[in-house]
């Protein structure tokens, strides 16, 4: 029972306490049909799910962490009652995907199951209260009992994910107004908070410096469908093959708060409880009804290791939304990490991690293998699958964000069937045959920058392959959606992307050479390793075109020289 005596010093600006909550306040930007965005209560949101595309706050991190805020309140719902809401566990694999498919067909989620579950726990879902604000640490507003030393104070630009600049940087372009950086609403704050949690950096000026927050280590990828239920159903894993089915979801609001210094734990054994998982121990500050800053709790070192809210993510499998990739199998048991995301590298040419087979150096996430599954039953509803990949890329020492990572792909949903398991290698060979075709680009126009006088010709190498895998993109992704729909034999499926990407990357090279200039095309010699090569452009379009000639000819090692 929640009490009603105040226990906690703090100024005129924090007395006006249990307010905001999250459960009836709007702060959850969706996005509606007509292409406008709204703002929703975490009921609103649920209740007409149908109704809206998707989440679509400020950056695509932070809807990953909104998302699986709501993802967490549905799996604690729905692995306890049933759609009837009769109070009944899941204890098999079987119950598990009939619940869903139950759910499913009813076309939007039971609300008064949904209310009546989150009514009793409606005191934890206040942004400002004085035991339990929302993803904080309340002690960290006692004035007696915290010590300005044990915690850092930032303002809000560190919590806008948007702005995240450090006091001695200033951005060229600003993104918010000098208001905006000092204070910021109630909505946006409750966004940012989950967004800090999840994606913090490592730039805390404490004794040790924490980890990035557990999201921030991910290449989140999950499934995306036509409406918000549509996605929030195609992620809702009642069945996870790394969680046994009599662990009890333990999301933190039915958890004991947090307090002190930070910990490292185990990797948490429930779904609910890994998506509401604090990396950060931290409390916001107000003024003048705006959040005006937030504290962080401080990390000390712990007998030479470090301390936080982070648990240990070598074969922490009980997460879904990431693939991993071996980076150990000496041992007994294999070291597996989250596989992250490489900026320069789009989404198909990560297949292989994706659609990974048993005996890679590559494990497929946990949502791949719930669809899989799904389909296995019979009951996966969408024809197309929607796979979205988003991450965080952090500088060399993870002291800031350099980069948000967004992709998708879209594929029959028959190619995770396990009757068609046979077309994977095939898909991941067609894959390797644009990396081909595309190193054959490279060749050529670095033989090319060369015969005009470049030293090396790397850089035209470099702009070479990303302009062939540019060109390459859309194609590739059409010919995948179509896989076991308009093309049903595999032979006939390579055939058709073979004419198809040695088409674009021949047209490519055709054109760099008639770009080239005289110079170019007449050429010179060079000395390399003591030996003296000629480079001119036709020489190397000759090599060029007799390397595409045939998917044999490609495949063939060495020759290289002969593109000189």
């Amino acid at each position: 029972m929640k009490s009603n005596v105040r226990r906690i010093s703090m100024s005129e600006d924090q007395k006006n306490l249990s307010e905001f909550n999250l459960l009836d306040e709007p702060w959850i930007i969706l996005m509606r049909n007509d292409g406008m965005r709204e703002k929703t209560s975490i009921l609103e949101a649920l209740d007409h799910a149908q109704e809206f595309k998707g989440i679509a706050g400020e950056l695509p991190t932070q809807d990953v962490a909104v998302m699986r805020l709501l993802l967490a309140i549905l799996h604690t719902v729905f692995s306890r009652y049933d759609i009837d809401g009769s109070l009944k566990k899941i204890d098999t694999e079987e119950e598990a995907v009939e619940r869903w498919s139950a759910v499913w067909e009813n076309g939007y989620f039971p609300m008064d199951i949904i209310r009546k579950y989150l009514e009793e726990y409606r005191y934890r879902f206040y942004l400002f209260d004085e035991e339990y604000p929302f993803y904080q640490v309340a002690e960290l507003g006692e004035k007696e009992k915290v010590e300005k030393k044990d915690y850092t104070h930032y303002d809000v630009s560190k919590l806008n994910g948007e702005l995240a600049e450090s006091s001695n940087k200033i951005r060229l372009f600003q993104v918010a107004t000098d208001e905006d950086k000092r204070l910021m609403p109630y909505d946006a704050a409750a966004r940012w908070l989950l967004h800090v949690n999840g994606f913090d950096d490592a730039s805390a000026k404490t004794k040790a410096s924490p980890p990035i927050g557990w999201l921030g280590k991910l290449g989140v990828i999950f499934a995306e469908g036509e409406t918000l239920f549509e996605t929030l159903m195609l992620n809702l894993i009642l069945c996870n093959e790394n969680a046994e089915l009599d662990v009890c979801e333990n999301p933190v609001w039915e958890n004991s708060v947090r307090s002190g210094e930070g910990t490292n734990y185990n990797a948490p054994d429930n779904i609910a409880e890994l998506y509401t998982w604090q990396s950060r121990r931290l409390f916001l500050e107000r003024k003048n009804g705006k959040v005006s800053g937030y504290r962080n709790l401080g990390y000390r070192a712990v007998g030479g290791k470090q301390s936080s809210d982070a648990f240990y993510e070598i074969n922490a499998f009980i997460e879904p939304m990431t693939a991993w990739r071996k980076i150990d199998d000496k041992g007994s048991v294999p070291q597996w990490k989250p596989r992250q995301l490489d900026p320069s590298r789009q989404m198909w040419r990560e297949l292989e991690p994706i659609l990974a087979q048993p005996v890679s150096d590559n494990n497929s996430p946990g949502i791949v293998k719930w669809l899989k599954m799904l389909e296995s039953y019979g009951v996966l509803p969408v024809r197309i699958l929607t796979l979205r990949a988003v991450a965080m890329k952090y500088d060399s020492k993870s002291m800031s964000f350099t980069d948000i990572i967004t992709d998708s792909l879209r594929f029959c949903s028959a190619l995770i069937s396990s009757k068609s398991e046979a077309w994977i290698p095939t898909v991941l060979n067609q894959v390797d045959l644009a990396d081909k075709l595309v190193y054959q680009l490279g060749l050529l126009a670095k033989s090319i920058a060369v015969a005009s006088g470049d030293s090396d010709g790397q850089i035209n190498k470099q702009s070479a392959r990303e302009a062939g895998y540019d060109s390459l993109d859309f194609p590739f992704r059409e010919w995948l959606e179509k896989l076991g729909e308009e093309y049903v034999e595999m032979s006939e499926a390579a055939d058709i992307w073979w004419t198809t990407a040695r088409g674009i990357i021949l047209d490519l090279g055709s054109r760099m050479v008639s770009e080239a200039g005289i110079g170019a095309l007449i050429g010179r010699s060079v000395v390399e390793n003591r030996n003296t090569m000629y480079y001119s452009a036709a020489k190397a379009h000759n090599f060029f075109r007799y390397k595409l000639s045939s998917r044999v000819v490609l495949y063939r090692k060495g020759g290289e020289k002969d593109a000189k």
